[in-house]
């Protein structure tokens, strides 16, 4: 049975490394350290790390370069990474001789880089799943399996890497068994269509409230000019960014992009009288016509609660 490593880190990539050790010889997973999670910021394992400890599976953390060393004694002849979260060096790769084969949720060379799913969803475009064999750059190798995938119109950036790595998880077994035993046809990606996402911050989630407030109204939203969405860019150049007309179905996409990290949010006062913005979250909406319809919020400090019930709580509340 052939030897496989895994590397992968957040919840959602588990049903891979389950499939992996249901049908292959898994002798290894690496993942992220332990970070802080929770209002105590206590160091926990990632979800990865856990399962392979539940499973006596060894786990190794660390930066890449520093595990290299200590995976040359498994032995294994392939890997399968899907967010890992760093970026392999040369020398770790050169450890496979079958390499290592890589689970990315777009449809490459669309949305190269961390933030694919989230780059598909506000910008409308086909979501899907593509297999390639890593090279030394950045999601640049070449192509073993790519499918287009339907998500529902209200699907979450959560929702969909569940669904993705769920389904990618089923297409594994035999496209990594074809391609163990040379049955695999590998195709180049077209690097000129390349396109690409850079890591979110919390900032990336802001939608400016004069936006907001005219697109909920219903009215024309011309004069505010195009968004530029500084994580999605045409090119890996700084200010080659990728822009959006203000439309109610822009606006409703790029919510559920966020959704739930960053979080969507703009700032409103809660009353005329008040001095500082409050931060509120936009946890749902949806287009209606030439409306944004607000439909689930945050206040900083408080409870999800309808936009109905924040609307009467706060009668005077207006987008700042």
């Amino acid at each position: 049975m052939t030897k496989v490593i895994f590397f992968g880190t957040p919840e959602y990539v588990v049903p891979v490394v389950e499939t992996l050790n249901s049908g292959f010889e898994l002798v290894a997973t690496v993942t992220q350290p332990p970070r802080p999670t929770g209002r105590k910021q206590t160091l926990t394992p990632s979800p990865v790390a856990l399962w392979s400890k539940e499973n006596n599976i060894p786990n190794i953390d660390g930066e890449p370069a520093e595990v290299t060393s200590l995976l040359k004694e498994f032995g294994a002849e392939v890997g399968v990474l899907a967010a890992y979260g760093k970026i392999l060096p040369a020398e770790l790769l050169s450890l496979f001789p079958k390499g290592i084969i890589n689970i990315h949720p777009s449809l490459l060379p669309k949305w190269r880089g961390p933030a694919p799913v989230e780059a598909t969803i506000a910008s409308g475009s086909v979501p899907g799943i593509t297999i390639i064999k890593l090279d030394e750059e950045m999601d640049h190798g070449p192509v073993l399996q790519q499918t287009e995938e339907t998500l529902e119109k209200s699907t979450t950036k959560e929702e969909a890497v569940n669904y993705m790595f769920k389904k990618a998880a089923d297409y594994l077994p035999n496209l990594l068994s074809d391609y163990l035993a040379g049955n695999t046809k590998m195709v180049d990606q077209n690097h000129k269509e390349a396109t690409f996402t850079k890591l979110l911050k919390k900032e990336d989630g802001f939608i400016d409230p004069k936006t907001l407030a005219v697109a909920s109204q219903g009215e024309t939203l011309q004069s505010y000019g195009e968004i530029p969405i500084r994580w999605m860019r045409k090119s890996i150049k700084k200010g080659d960014v990728f822009s959006f007309a203000p439309t109610p179905e822009f606006l409703e996409r790029f919510i559920r992009a966020m959704s739930p990290w960053p979080g969507a949010w703009t700032l409103l006062r809660l009353s005329a009288t008040e001095g500082q913005a409050r931060r509120l979250k936009i946890l749902k909406a949806h287009a209606e016509g030439e409306n944004l319809v607000l439909d689930e919020v945050q206040l900083e400090g408080k409870s999800p609660v309808s936009w109905g019930e924040f609307t009467r709580a706060y009668p005077k509340a207006s987008f700042s």
